[in-house]
Formats: C-alpha cells, sequence, structure tokens
C-alpha cells in the first residue's frame, strides 16, 4: 500500500513539473541586441504593444535580473522593440544575448508570421547581389609582380536564410597584370586572372538604424590562370587550388553594401584584402 501511495505522489509531481516546464510556452521570448543607457533593444518574432513588459533572465529558471517596459516596437520584420528599464539589480550587468520574457497575455498587437526563408525559390527578391571593387596583395612580391590593386567584380546568390544566417554561394573575377624584369635584362609582362567559387556563412548581428553588421566565413575553390609576355611570345598555365575568406560588412535593408574579405589561397600569391561596394537584388 505505501509503495502505491509513492508511485502515485511521484505521478502527481511529475505531472506538476510537466505543467510547470510547459508554462514558458504562454511567454513571449525575446533576445537582448544590445542596451543604450536604460534603454534595451530586444528582438522578437512578433511585434507588441507599447507599455508591454518583459522580464531579463539569463536563465529561465533563476530570478528576473531587470524589468524593462516598451516604448517603441517596429511593425515589420525583424520586430525590434525598445524597452526602458524600470527595475533592475544592479549588482548583475545585463548581459547581450541575454533572454527576455513577456506574458502573452499582455500581447494584443494582431500579428501574421512572416513567411519562412527555407524553401524558397530562387525568384525571391534579395536574394542575389552584385559587386565591384579591388583586391589588394598581402604580400610586398605579388605587388611588385603584378600591381597595388587588382580589379574585381563578384556575384553572390544566398540559397538558404534563417533568421540572422544566411548561406552564400559566390563567384567572381580578380585580375592583376604589371611589368617585372626578365634575366636578361628586358621586361616581362605578367598578368594573373582568378576565378574563385566559394561558398559562406553569413551571421547578422549589430544593428543601428537601417543598417546591420554581417560578419561571415568559409571557402571553396580557386581556378587560376598566369600568363607571360616576353618579345612578342606569351606562355600560360592554369590550375585550381583551395583556399578560405573572412568578411566584414555593413548592409542596409534598402539593399547596398559595403563588404571587406580576408582571402587566403595557401602557398599562392591571392593572399590579401578586397573591398567590395554593391546591392542585392
Amino acid at each position: 500500500m505505501m509503495n502505491k501511495m509513492i508511485f502515485a505522489l511521484l505521478a502527481v509531481a511529475f505531472v506538476m513539473s510537466s505543467a510547470c516546464a510547459d508554462k514558458p510556452d504562454e511567454q513571449l521570448p525575446g533576445l537582448i541586441l544590445g542596451k543604450t543607457g536604460e534603454l534595451l533593444e530586444i528582438r522578437l518574432e512578433q511585434p507588441v504593444k507599447e507599455g508591454t513588459l518583459f522580464e531579463v533572465r539569463p536563465l529561465l529558471s533563476e530570478p528576473p535580473v531587470a524589468e524593462a517596459r516598451v516604448v517603441s516596437c517596429t511593425k515589420e520584420w525583424p520586430f525590434v522593440a525598445l524597452a526602458k528599464v524600470s527595475e533592475a539589480d544592479y549588482r548583475q550587468v545585463i548581459p547581450i544575448g541575454a533572454k527576455a520574457y513577456a506574458d502573452l497575455s499582455s500581447v494584443h498587437v494582431p500579428y501574421a508570421p512572416p513567411p519562412m526563408y527555407e524553401g524558397k525559390s530562387s525568384s525571391d527578391p534579395m536574394r542575389f547581389s552584385i559587386q565591384f571593387g579591388t583586391f589588394y596583395p598581402r604580400l610586398p612580391k605579388t605587388r611588385i609582380n603584378y600591381s597595388d590593386y587588382w580589379q574585381e567584380y563578384r556575384l553572390n546568390y544566398s540559397f538558404l536564410k534563417a533568421h540572422n544566417f544566411e548561406a552564400t554561394l559566390s563567384t567572381g573575377y580578380l585580375k592583376g597584370k604589371g611589368d617585372s624584369p626578365a634575366v636578361d635584362g628586358g621586361l616581362v609582362t605578367k598578368s594573373k586572372e582568378v576565378v574563385p567559387l566559394t561558398l559562406l556563412g553569413r551571421f547578422r548581428t549589430a544593428k543601428v538604424g537601417n543598417t546591420c553588421l554581417v560578419l561571415g566565413a568559409g571557402g571553396g575553390v580557386y581556378g587560376m590562370r598566369t600568363r607571360r609576355i616576353m618579345d612578342d611570345v606569351m606562355t600560360s598555365d592554369s590550375t585550381y587550388t583551395y583556399g578560405y575568406e573572412f568578411t566584414a560588412g555593413l548592409e542596409s535593408r534598402h539593399g547596398w553594401l559595403l563588404e571587406l574579405r580576408y582571402r587566403d589561397v595557401p602557398e599562392t600569391e591571392i593572399q590579401g584584402f578586397s573591398l567590395g561596394l554593391g546591392a542585392r537584388f
């Protein structure tokens, strides 16, 4: 009999704990993106009305370290609310990346979820971007043999988007050309053409107004052709190899973007910085 009673009590405790675990589903979560003075910038999955109260909790199981009341919220995706801290435990710092929760019963803004990025067709807007810029070789020998600044063009295609992340397939063309002394005292005109095909993961991070900071990394295949002209005789050779890139840039919701890349193709002359200006369409 005692065993049955213990089993029954354990079953009731399990049901009660499950009910408590489901309670967060009744709350609207947000992500702290930034803090300026007493204002918090909170990223949301739906808009909220002015006056909505959020509790900031580094962990849901812990007491809130602050309460913040919404003073404004964007009406278009992505939804970002500005909330003024009304109460805080000043012994703790409100960390960037912490979660904030509001009671769903206090959110009365009509909302239709945005279409999911996954599975969208290639005809969706803002999936392509084109850039024009310059490549600056890091190695002095490369700049002597060719030039300090190479012309560069790049076409990007974003084939996967999920919240702040996107996967981008890029191809392009860059070329350097210059004259260097030959062994017999003449001049050799050399040119190098590079066609990269790279896959990058890009993350949208800090946002200021209509502009956000984008960081990314990736790698791919680099096809290269070198030409030499001496005494009106041209020789050429082609090869391909693998390399990687890191990228940081600014992107506007209106479509323009400014991007700086560091490119490294090991054991080749293609090591340096690439700066490009372009637009999405």
